[in-house]
């Protein structure tokens, strides 16, 4: 899935500067290859991903949905650092993604675009995100 290294830095510093919305979650989804995406009246934020309707994943407020963000090469951690701000690290071949954010959960999604702009830079065919069935 080819992705603009630039647009995925970009939404990483949203993460690190940003409180967690939907918005963002949606602006991540769309970079991410959803398309048609919508809120639906009972609150739920739906899109088409591989073809089929899927809920879109909370990935600014959930530390297990920012998981599936990571690339399948790369490890990841998420701690308080020594101020007490959440950190994330994603690293791999390569790779070494520090970032800070409001939750752990920004910081995890700022880490793990940050090295899907890497391996999107160099020339790496990027894995889709992980969307549970």
């Amino acid at each position: 899935m080819a992705t603009n290294p630039d647009e995925l830095n970009a939404l990483a510093l949203r993460c690190e500067r940003e409180e967690a919305s939907r918005e963002l979650d949606i602006h991540i989804a769309e970079r991410l290859g959803w398309w048609r995406i919508n809120r639906r009246i009972n609150g739920s934020v739906v899109g088409l991903f591989r073809g089929r309707t899927r809920t879109v994943p909370p990935y600014t407020t959930s530390i297990d949905a920012a998981v599936t963000l990571v690339p399948s090469t790369c490890c990841w951690q998420v701690q308080m650092d020594i101020c007490y701000e959440p950190t994330a690290i994603v690293y791999g071949h390569d790779i070494h993604e520090d970032c800070n954010g409001a939750s752990p959960a920004l910081a995890l999604c700022a880490a793990a675009l940050r090295a899907r702009a890497a391996l999107a830079g160099d020339g790496a065919p990027a894995d889709p995100p992980k969307v549970r069935e």
